[in-house]
């Protein structure tokens, strides 16, 4: 499918649509996701022994991000998703928010397209 003059493959994984390039930089950080997957697996299980709520969860994955830029994407989407019940756009900020805690990251390449929407809905959520 052709975007902007580029050829993007899309494959559907987990049930999201995904980019080739989306999928090469998931493989070529993949000892990261382990690791961010095996801290995640902890954090569910003393989450479930201590009997957190979602909030102290979400907390605990905060602590876990280093980049702010995704501390900050991870903050609005979370907040979107609480204030909006129904939309395209919260579809995605929960995709977004969902990915985060599934990988760690996000690919760098969608992360300033990312930033972009998030400050244009700012905008016109004021």
């Amino acid at each position: 499918m052709p975007v902007f003059g580029i050829k993007v493959a899309l494959k559907k994984t987990g049930g999201l649509m995904v980019s080739e390039q989306t999928l090469e930089w998931r493989e070529q950080n993949k000892e990261f996701i382990k690791e961010w997957k095996e801290k995640i697996k902890e954090l569910r299980l003393r989450r479930y022994s201590d009997r957190w709520d979602q909030d102290k969860f979400e907390m605990e994955i905060l602590s876990l991000i280093n980049d702010q830029e995704l501390r900050t994407v991870f903050i609005f989407s979370k907040n979107y998703i609480v204030q909006r019940k129904t939309g395209k756009f919260r579809k995605f900020m929960l995709d977004i928010y969902n990915e985060i805690i599934d990988y760690g990251s996000i690919n760098p390449f969608r992360l300033n397209s990312i930033k972009r929407r998030i400050e244009t809905a700012k905008r016109k959520m004021k």
